[in-house]
């Protein structure tokens, strides 16, 4: 069974991108993203942002998606 865990941050994307990209966080392979690329994901929140007026306060929604060891499910 997998545990989900929601956090509000008011954290620049950079930051986000570099906490997630730690090396001791995860596996570079295992990050993806829902409608965005990984490798402009900065851009792209910027524009979006941009697009609804929402430079300020909550930046971003980080999920967390943990599995039990040995008990991962790949989709």
């Amino acid at each position: 069974m997998a545990i989900l865990k929601g956090l509000s941050s008011r954290a620049t994307p950079q930051k986000i991108v570099a906490y997630l990209t730690k090396e001791e966080k995860t596996e570079k392979k295992l990050i993806s993203g829902k409608d965005c690329s990984p490798g402009s994901i900065v851009q792209e929140f910027r524009a979006t942002k941009e697009l609804y007026d929402k430079t300020g306060g909550v930046q971003y929604h980080h999920m967390i998606q943990s599995f039990k060891i040995g008990r991962a499910h790949v989709w």
